[in-house]
């Protein structure tokens, strides 16, 4: 009895770890295929927010001086108000990510369904990359290039790997559905589209929803405990600068 359970446990693992390594397997298979049907419009929507970093330096590097020490002097004094004991408002931080990426989602999913509305999407993505670069290029400036490089890879890195990902996916998403509607008049295919549209645009705003509470709760927490510890006020200013213009 006791070999028969232990043969009966021992293939039920098997089977398990069978059907874990299918799902891989297939989801692996449908990602593949994903990226070959979607290449173009991959490649299209990097291309756009490339050139909204593009365009985000080259402002950064055309503010006058008047307007440097005017961020740097609104910086210093919310660090200042940190340190004597003022908090983040989580709750509002929340609500006001949440809002704007949904703000962010609606324009994309809309702009995807109408011929019209193609160029809101390309536009969306451009503004997505220069809030990007205008981020990365401010504590730069402040930092420098080699340490600047360095913090904004190590803060920026993980909000965005959550937020990206999602702003990508519903543009490519309203390029390739708006390719549809200019080439296939084909009800029942457009149908189809618009509820892959649709859904597309749900799964990428819930994830976008996480990045609102990772933004709420972790990063303003850790910009807290930064500003309040004995580290550098130079190092303090990009952090802010950080949060409040990304």
């Amino acid at each position: 009895m006791i070999t028969n359970r232990r043969i009966n446990v021992v293939s039920e693992r098997k089977l398990n770890y069978d059907k874990k390594a299918n799902l891989k397997y297939k989801f692996k298979i449908r990602f593949i295929e994903w990226l070959a049907d979607n290449i173009r419009e991959i490649f299209s929507v990097i291309i756009l927010f490339l050139i909204g970093i593009i365009i985000s330096i080259i402002f950064v590097n055309n503010i006058n001086e008047m307007q440097q020490e005017e961020i740097k002097t609104y910086i210093s004094d919310y660090c200042l108000n940190i340190k004597e004991g003022k908090t983040i408002n989580q709750k509002a931080v929340l609500l006001d990510s949440i809002k704007n990426n949904f703000i962010f989602i609606i324009i994309l999913w809309f702009g995807g369904l109408t011929i019209i509305g193609i160029p809101i999407v390309y536009i969306t993505v451009i503004f997505k990359g220069f809030t990007f670069g205008y981020a990365v290029s401010t504590i730069i400036a402040v930092l420098g290039t080699g340490k600047g490089c360095l913090f904004a890879f190590g803060s920026m890195f993980l909000q965005n790997l959550i937020s990206l990902p999602a702003i990508f996916g519903i543009a490519i998403s309203g390029i390739k559905i708006y390719k549809v509607i200019v080439k296939n008049k084909a009800k029942e295919n457009l149908k189809l589209e618009i509820c892959r549209h649709t859904i597309t645009a749900l799964i990428c705003f819930n994830v976008l929803i996480v990045e609102s509470f990772m933004s709420a709760y972790v990063i303003t927490i850790l910009v807290e405990n930064i500003i309040k510890s004995s580290l550098s006020s130079i190092f303090n200013v990009s952090i802010i600068a950080f949060l409040l213009l990304s």
